[in-house]
């Protein structure tokens, strides 16, 4: 009797499917990411070798050259006492490859780094897509992996779009509307900056902050009317996360209300309407 059925969805846990992990691949969810990998490695590879880069595997076993992790070490057999490291990032070897005159090149590179898991990566090894080129500008590297990202989409998701043209936002811009500088620009709040307008207010509160140094960012959060309960949960959210506080108003059509609607003078709420 099989530990678990063929099926779609079986019914059990991840630590038995990896168990049996040759049983969990001949179900097709699971069959379809191995072969998208497989697509998807062959196109970068064809991809770039059109483009004129040489496909080069750097060395596994090397010195150590940490980078934002831990190496993970391998004892030598011949030199006892010492280890090679495992390459967090084959950077030194490309960088070779640029000063031995391969001015392009690429590889799907393994790298393997002693640090916790990521979302976006495994906790101990990821493959990366690497590249080097000799003597280009910002625009060449731009041009690069922007028009590999314009041919991969419909080359691998046909049911998927991908914009045109790629939005640059300087690290200030991002830090600025997101908070982050690798913002997901799927997400339709960004942070409004408000510092200025409240320097004069009347509303003491957000006059202070504005003048010691503190910044005052608005949300607009469309379609939605926040109960007091929310409007709490969300402020002590912001609270938790280094923020001093978080005020609202509600800009409704027939009034303004809300924790400081009172405070603030109508022109400066006809100000928070056209900013945001």
């Amino acid at each position: 009797m099989l530990p678990f059925p063929i099926i779609d969805e079986p019914n059990t846990s991840e630590e038995n499917r990896f168990k049996y992990r040759y049983l969990d691949l001949r179900r097709r969810k699971v069959l379809d990411n191995v072969l998208f990998r497989s697509q998807m490695t062959t196109f970068t590879r064809n991809w770039f070798t059109a483009h004129d880069f040489i496909d080069v595997q750097t060395p596994i076993f090397t010195v150590s050259s940490p980078e934002g992790a831990r190496d993970f070490l391998v004892p030598s057999r011949v030199n006892p006492g010492q280890c090679y490291a495992l390459p967090q990032a084959p950077q030194q070897y490309k960088q070779l490859l640029m000063i031995g005159g391969i001015d392009k090149y690429f590889q799907i590179a393994p790298c393997f780094r002693d640090e916790d898991p990521r979302a976006d990566r495994h906790s101990c090894e990821f493959y990366q897509i690497d590249c080097e080129m000799s003597f280009v500008q910002q625009e060449d590297i731009y041009n690069i992996v922007q028009g590999f990202l314009r041919d991969l989409v419909p080359a691998l998701t046909p049911h998927k779009k991908i914009v045109v043209d790629f939005k640059r936002l300087t690290y200030r811009e991002a830090i600025d509307q997101y908070g982050s500088d690798k913002p997901d620009l799927r997400f339709t709040m960004p942070l409004i900056e408000m510092t200025e307008d409240f320097k004069t207010s009347g509303f003491s509160v957000f006059q202070e902050a504005a003048n010691n140094g503190s910044t005052i960012k608005a949300i607009r959060i469309e379609n939605k009317l926040l109960t007091r309960k929310e409007a709490d949960e969300l402020t002590e959210l912001v609270r938790k996360n280094g923020a001093k506080g978080m005020a609202y108003i509600i800009l409704d059509p027939e009034e303004t209300k809300g924790s400081i609607a009172k405070f603030l003078s109508p022109e400066e709420i006809a100000n928070i309407k056209a900013k945001t």
